[in-house]
């Protein structure tokens, strides 16, 4: 008990008080490494992170889609309480849903009516791990539709970087002009994504352009009113 069952470099002093023999060192290793008491209960100090991947870059606008839900937030006028979120990988375009719940079956509808049937079916869709995105009934939709359904590690929201900087985008934008109550929050959805779409991204171009293949028509003396 006195030998505290310590690691490799302090059972070696220890011993080395009162002992030497050829292969001393390989044994002390050897023994400390097979000691199962220390293996149950000693955590590591280094923890073992997995390799880094980079997210593939697609040919195309809305081959893969990156989606997170916003909320709840302030109930607005009509019981919508969240927000879907849905951005093209490729050409950074975004589109947002307001939603009275988070059910699978309200996800699934506004994806395939507003999402799928408008710019077609994706090949890959990117989120979080929240239940109303992976779940059950959601698997079945991405299987029928044969989407491959990928998910960011827990707690590491940079995986699905791209659609949390425009859910932080977004509410800023909504929140310049919502009304004291915040009833009507979901009126300015529309005004948020057009400046969003309308504007230069990190890809030196506009999400409309590379969707559309032209830029948004904006009267010159609204292009700059705040």
């Amino acid at each position: 008990m006195t030998s505290g069952h310590f690691g490799i470099r302090k059972s070696g002093a220890r011993l080395a008080e009162f002992y030497w023999w050829p292969t001393m060192s390989k044994d002390i290793v050897r023994y400390c490494n097979a000691c199962l008491t220390c293996a149950y209960r000693k955590l590591p100090n280094k923890y073992i992170k997995a390799k880094l991947r980079p997210i593939t870059t697609t040919p195309e606008p809305f081959r893969w889609l990156v989606m997170d839900m916003v909320g709840p937030i302030a109930t607005s006028s009509k019981g919508w309480r969240h927000i879907l979120v849905v951005c093209c990988q490729f050409s950074k375009y975004t589109m947002a849903f307001a939603l009275n719940d988070i059910a699978a079956l309200t996800i699934a509808r506004t994806l395939i009516t507003r999402v799928f049937l408008v710019f077609g079916i994706p090949e890959v869709i990117l989120s979080d791990m929240g239940t109303s995105l992976i779940g059950n009934m959601m698997q079945e939709v991405y299987k029928l539709l044969e989407i491959k359904k990928l998910t960011s590690s827990p707690a590491h929201a940079q995986t699905c970087g791209q659609v949390e900087k425009m859910n932080g985008m977004l509410i800023r934008i909504i929140q310049a002009f919502v009304a004291r109550d915040q009833h009507d929050w979901p009126a300015y959805i529309p005004f948020a994504l057009m400046a969003i779409n309308s504007s230069v991204a990190s890809h030196n171009d506009t999400p409309h352009f590379l969707v559309f293949g032209h830029d948004v028509n904006i009267p010159l003396s609204s292009a700059f009113t705040y």
